[in-house]
């Protein structure tokens, strides 16, 4: 029998992660909309739709643990100042290029912080890849 799992669920895993890391402090805001995440490091935006079976609610697990990681390092800032020295014509390739070199950056990171998110973040990589 499958087990499935809805957005308070993920609330409650997010919730949970912001604890662990130490992050309770810092007004941090989930929004739950759309299909896609993303944060600005005050704000992180999860997706809203409905509800997963157990491996897809994992690899949601791991997209948390993605957000958060940019919140822990302050990545947001961090691309924002890089992308802000290029040319107007260059910030979209460069906030491209930055994006991606932050999200290997901050997953590499976040597990010597939280070893327990690899495999969580193992999954969702796999998941991308399909």
């Amino acid at each position: 029998m499958a087990k499935y799992f809805d957005v308070a669920a993920l609330r409650t895993f997010a919730q949970a992660l912001v604890g662990i890391l130490g992050l309770a402090e810092s007004g941090l805001q989930f929004v739950f909309r759309g299909r896609a995440a993303c944060t600005d490091g005050k704000t992180v935006v999860l997706p809203a739709a409905g509800t997963w079976e157990a491996p897809r609610f994992s690899d949601l697990c791991g997209l948390v643990l993605h957000e958060l990681g940019h919140v822990y390092f302050n990545s947001p800032a961090f691309h924002k100042e890089i992308v802000d020295s290029y040319p107007a014509s260059k910030r979209p390739l460069a906030a491209m290029a930055v994006n991606a070199v932050l999200d290997v950056a901050d997953e590499t990171r976040i597990i010597r912080r939280f070893p327990a998110g690899e495999r969580l973040l193992a999954g969702l990589a796999e998941s991308a890849l399909e």
